[in-house]
């Protein structure tokens, strides 16, 4: 190992360094042994001091830098702390993680004081905030992405969720919903997946709405059999109109006001289409006009 001191410079030609070690691999190697087991202690400190008075935005960073291909060497990203309010009565710090693209480095990731996480963004205002800022004014960008993996062979009901979790009036953790996609059919050449609302009752969770590789949409059930399906109970429209039909090319065929509905209202004049509570459509082979309670405009 040979040390060069270069006029306030030391720095080593050949050789690594170690620290608290005399066993070592790497270029620089720092160890601390502490009689306690089970604290965090301290290895290395990076400080940062100016000659003036400290301002929000001041702060240190760990850089990490490697060669090109051209053989130059090149900052890539690294770890920094930096003031967002260096008063004494506050002292607000925040964490940076940096990443390089076209000679440049950026902040990936930021945790404020308040240990708010921020991707995208070094503002974050939830517990996780994750921004996106592309060029485009008009399309739908990707912003998060949940990936549910096997080490198996994908099967039908394979899927994962955005839990919901909430604290309940004795200090537990309980699951309370979530958004979940899952496989009705993983096979290569079809791909049909469903995506399932879940509420929570009495300590279990429940598919409340799913809509289905078609649309179609299910309340009470996730097999849709048409558009709009409600299983196991009825429907309640509040605004006074029960029903509103727009046939194909048409206008409006029929338009119920009611107070109340019960089961089904709808008219000789309905879209067949539209089935609640039937076990099948108006005007189809088995159903008849005690199957309806007829309500016509």
């Amino acid at each position: 190992m040979s040390w060069v001191d270069s006029g306030g410079n030391v720095y080593i030609t050949s050789g690594n360094a170690g620290i608290g070690a005399a066993n070592f691999e790497n270029p620089l190697f720092v160890q601390k042994v502490a009689a306690t087991t089970n604290t965090v202690e301290d290895v290395v400190s990076v400080s940062r001091v100016t000659s003036g008075t400290a301002a929000a935005g001041l702060g240190g960073r760990l850089r990490f830098v490697l060669q090109d291909a051209g053989g130059s060497l090149i900052d890539v990203g690294g770890i920094a702390a930096r003031w967002d309010d260096p008063a004494t009565a506050n002292r607000h710090a925040r964490l940076d993680f940096y990443r390089g693209k076209q000679n440049a480095v950026f902040v990936a990731m930021s945790i404020n004081k308040d240990g708010q996480v921020g991707i995208g963004t070094t503002s974050p205002d939830t517990p996780l905030m994750v921004q996106t800022d592309p060029a485009s004014t008009n399309t739908v960008e990707d912003v998060a992405t949940l990936v549910r993996g096997t080490s198996g062979t994908p099967a039908t009901g394979l899927g994962g969720r955005l839990r919901f979790v909430l604290q309940d009036a004795g200090g537990n953790l309980i699951n309370v919903g979530g958004v979940a996609m899952r496989w009705d059919d993983p096979s290569t050449v079809n791909r049909h997946a469903r995506l399932d609302f879940y509420r929570g009752k009495q300590n279990s969770v429940f598919v409340a709405m799913s809509i289905n590789k078609d649309g179609r949409v299910g309340i009470g059930t996730t097999s849709p059999e048409d558009k709009f399906h409600v299983s196991g109970g009825n429907i309640l429209l509040d605004n006074g109109y029960a029903v509103y039909v727009k046939p194909p090319g048409g206008c409006c065929r029929w338009t119920h006001r009611t107070t109340s509905m019960s089961g089904v209202a709808l008219g000789r004049r309905a879209s067949p289409s539209i089935v609640m509570g039937l076990s099948k459509p108006m005007g189809t082979p088995g159903s008849s006009e005690a199957d309806l309670r007829a309500a016509r405009r």
